[in-house]
């Protein structure tokens, strides 16, 4: 009796081996290519003819691949101002008409860090983008609205 158990045991210590063995050597970790966005952007009331402050958003990479290209663009505001009015720059404090770039409606062939290429945004980091707004002269006073989209890519092929 006692050989009986003792070869029913070593067959299942030895099974038990090969699926640990195998199970370590088909781990394979997913790749996620992940960007948030912290906030909505408020330029508060402004007057025809009137420059915004700057008003702040925060772009995150939560995922585990480098993001190696972010490209923006915008809906013109509530289709009656156009986006461009919308100025962007990765430095606070820029001047909107020396320091910052005009948001293009549709994504260009420039990543947000020109002329200074390649604009990386490693796992985890953040990036603050700026913005300022100029009102057009003779702009009727109402709310408007704009849509700011972020396209972005990870890897070496990036967008």
């Amino acid at each position: 009796m006692k050989e009986k158990i003792l070869f029913m045991l070593i067959p299942s210590i030895i099974f038990f081996i090969l699926v640990s063995i195998n199970s370590i050597g088909v781990s394979f970790a997913q790749e996620i290519c992940s960007l948030t966005v912290s906030n909505n952007l408020d330029f508060l009331p402004l007057n025809p003819g009137e420059i915004s402050q700057d008003t702040t958003t925060v772009l995150t990479n939560h995922g585990n691949l480098e993001i190696t290209d972010i490209r923006i663009s915008a809906t013109d505001w509530s289709t009656t101002f156009p986006a461009s009015q919308s100025h962007y720059s990765l430095l606070s404090d820029q001047d909107y008409q020396t320091g910052m770039r005009a948001v293009p409606t549709s994504p260009s062939d420039e990543s947000i860090g020109e002329p200074t290429p390649p604009f990386l945004l490693a796992v985890e980091n953040t990036q603050s983008v700026y913005f300022k707004l100029k009102i057009p002269d003779n702009q009727p006073a109402g709310d408007y609205s704009q849509t700011i989209t972020f396209t972005f890519g990870c890897g070496v092929d990036g967008v």
